[in-house]
């Protein structure tokens, strides 16, 4: 081969080294994640908290145990990697298991009650950590993750709060879904009120929970912690018995004879025990719902739903199922929660998994 030949080789395999060359640049440059943009967003409480691009939040921690059932609503279960261990204790497992199919792998070991280990929690690597009050964030303060509360301060009305959490939930992760918690609540008060408005006399109730030494909580009319309940009563056709006081409180077997509820709903401990009459200390044998067996372990799903969850507004149907049968029966909550779950979750219960929650 001549020189000219060579030479007109060469050139042409320069040429086509440099085009793939370019082409290979601009490839690469196409796919290049040039990192997150972030915004600004005002949490709960008030405060404004910078936090990535949702294409960017891809490691979540929930240190509210309420609340996951509700992020569960939102984001895939996948993207949650670390998980208050206390959001699994008051669930229903098997429910759990279809909506969080992934749970018993995430890390629950960096939290122990609201104490958080903060090396346990920084190696999580989090995108973002979704909490409830500063108590839930004592000695992670100066952490460089997006912190973002959901403490609605002053406000103890579960439709209002689970409505506000789905909206901030919705803003965080960007969602192209709006207004869902208040729709399901549009949907079950409308029905709760359809179904209780010639009720003429309030059956009333005790909302009530025990600590691991059988210890008697009860819940007071308004106030902080466990007493979301109060708002929910009047919704399902009932009085909460006013205990005499905000928020909950230790109470004795006397203030249970003198309130004498006519049901009573538990939150913590078992509603088994109290019908059976042996826990230590405590005879219910004259309380008009220990005569009546009307004493009920509160539903659990995601979450139980004495307290605020995703599934908050099923509470009311299901107390006036059982507080006044003949205005809606087991078989219509039985219906309603298996079409809740098919359209909030594209879910399938079981006639075992729905007996399982609503406990009949």
């Amino acid at each position: 081969m001549d020189n000219k030949k060579l030479a007109i080789t060469a050139a042409i395999a320069v040429v086509i080294i440099a085009a793939a060359a370019a082409l290979i640049m601009t490839s690469n440059q196409g796919n290049h994640d040039e990192g997150p943009t972030y915004r600004t967003v005002t949490d709960l409480a008030g405060k404004e908290v910078q936090i990535p691009d949702a294409d960017h939040i891809n490691r979540i921690v929930v240190l509210a145990p309420p609340l996951l059932s509700n992020v569960l609503d939102v984001v895939p279960s996948e993207k949650i990697v670390g998980v208050n261990q206390m959001a699994f204790a008051y669930s229903n497992q098997d429910i759990l298991q279809k909506t969080f199919p992934n749970w018993k792998s995430v890390d629950t070991s960096f939290v122990t009650g609201f104490v958080v280990n903060k090396e346990s929690l920084l190696n999580l690597k989090p995108d973002i950590i979704l909490y409830y009050g500063n108590t839930q964030i004592e000695g992670i303060e100066d952490v460089s993750v997006p912190m973002v509360d959901f403490f609605f301060m002053g406000n103890w009305d579960t439709e209002t709060v689970t409505v506000a959490w789905d909206k901030l939930l919705r803003e965080v992760f960007q969602s192209k879904e709006t207004g869902t918690m208040k729709a399901q609540w549009d949907a079950a008060d409308k029905l709760a009120s359809e179904k209780t408005k010639d009720v003429a006399s309030k059956k009333r109730v005790l909302a009530l929970f025990m600590d691991n030494n059988g210890s008697l909580m009860a819940s007071g009319t308004t106030g902080s912690g466990n007493d979301y309940i109060w708002s929910v009563m009047p919704k399902a056709g009932l009085e909460q018995i006013d205990t005499g006081f905000a928020g909950s409180m230790a109470c004795s077997m006397e203030d249970v004879l003198k309130w004498n509820p006519d049901m009573v709903i538990v939150f913590q401990g078992s509603a088994k025990a109290i019908l059976s009459n042996s826990i230590p200390g405590q005879d219910w044998s004259n309380v008009k719902a220990f005569k009546d067996k009307a004493i009920y372990d509160a539903p659990r799903t995601t979450y139980s739903w004495y307290v605020t969850c995703s599934d908050s507004p099923l509470m009311q149907l299901w107390m006036i199922s059982i507080a006044y049968p003949d205005l809606y029966g087991q078989d219509e909550m039985k219906s309603y929660l298996s079409k809740y779950y098919k359209d909030s979750y594209g879910i399938t219960l079981t006639d075992s998994e729905i007996s399982s929650v609503l406990g009949y």
